[in-house]
């Protein structure tokens, strides 16, 4: 499998520490003025591929990289730019024009450097992750910098680049699709369909369904069900709703300060019943950014006042609870 890595210059790049994660992968590029220096513990160090669209006072073409990409054909002197562009890369390759063309028909405006190189390596790729691509709907333009302006349509950018990811062509780079992609084994359990099927639903949506092995079980048994999950491509459309709601080793993996927008999200569905195993102790798996994998560590109590909260007209009902190991507790929620 051939995977390449782009970094882009956008704020959300310095919100995690992914540096490690990022040295660690095959393949990196990078575009115009990146910024290494004070951010090594969130954007790594790693470049493979430097895309430029200038000849920038600051010029990065001193570091080994495999590949040197110019991507400007629309400045007012694009063979002088070249030209003087090569002088300084001499191995340089130009970005084909066909790139070019069928972006900048697609958008219908000047595609940034990022969405070109989406599009270009996704020919020659069998999988492109983008990190750091905020289509330049932040304040700030770059992590590196203060600047705030740019001259590239931001809602074109970010439309095309989502139009790119629900085709797959890319995928997000993150904690958990990381895991997905490079670890066969992650999220393919399918635990709890026999005690799935004891309540009878007519239809089921497993939320946050990782590979799916729950949902292939269901579906096995002649249950209609779908599964839910952003992080793996094959889940990753919103489905219809369903009779019964089910998560298992999901809710654990939120942030305490993300869980109501999630339980939010599960109350659109208006399911029926619900259920829900949540482990109490800390995972194995250790992300890609160094932390552990359960980010919400809490004992049966808590996460029932939480779940009778949230499913205010539902009844919560506490199903199990292990007190010697706190490996997990289940929930019932009818209602």
């Amino acid at each position: 499998m051939k995977d390449i890595l782009l970094i882009g210059n956008g704020p959300s790049a310095a919100k995690y520490t992914m540096g490690k994660a990022i040295d660690d992968f095959p393949c990196v590029a990078r575009f115009n003025t990146f910024r290494i220096h004070g951010w090594k513990e969130y954007v790594g160090t790693k470049c493979d591929i430097w895309l430029a669209c200038d000849i920038f006072p600051q010029w990065q073409g001193l570091y080994d990289y495999k590949e040197v990409y110019f991507i400007n054909p629309s400045s007012a002197k694009p063979n002088q730019l070249w030209d003087t562009f090569r002088e300084k890369a001499p191995g340089a390759i130009r970005l084909p024009k066909w790139v070019w063309d069928d972006v900048g028909a697609e958008m219908k405006t000047h595609p940034s450097s990022g969405a070109l190189a989406a599009y270009f390596f996704s020919k020659s790729y069998d999988r492109v992750y983008l990190y750091g691509f905020d289509c330049f709907q932040a304040n700030r333009h770059h992590y590196g910098d203060d600047n705030k302006g740019c001259h590239h349509k931001a809602d074109k950018e970010r439309a095309f680049i989502e139009s790119l990811y629900a085709e797959g062509i890319v995928r997000e780079f993150n904690n958990y699709t990381v895991l997905h992609d490079h670890n066969p084994g992650y999220g393919k359990g399918g635990a709890f369909g026999a005690k799935i099927l004891a309540y009878e639903p007519d239809s089921v949506l497993d939320y946050g369904c990782g590979k799916g092995g729950l949902v292939k079980y269901l579906i096995s048994k002649g249950v209609q069900a779908v599964g839910y999950d952003p992080y793996v491509h094959e889940y990753r459309e919103r489905p219809a709703k369903q009779d019964m709601l089910v998560s298992t080793d999901l809710l654990e993996h939120i942030p305490e300060d993300e869980l109501s927008g999630i339980f939010a999200d599960m109350r659109s569905y208006e399911p029926r019943i619900m259920f829900h195993a949540i482990s109490n102790r800390k995972a194995v798996q250790i992300l890609p950014d160094g932390t552990n994998a359960h980010k919400t560590i809490k004992d049966a109590n808590w996460w029932w006042s939480l779940l009778h909260n949230e499913f205010a007209n539902y009844d919560v009902e506490l199903l199990k609870y292990n007190e010697r190991n706190c490996f997990s507790t289940y929930y019932l929620i009818r209602s």
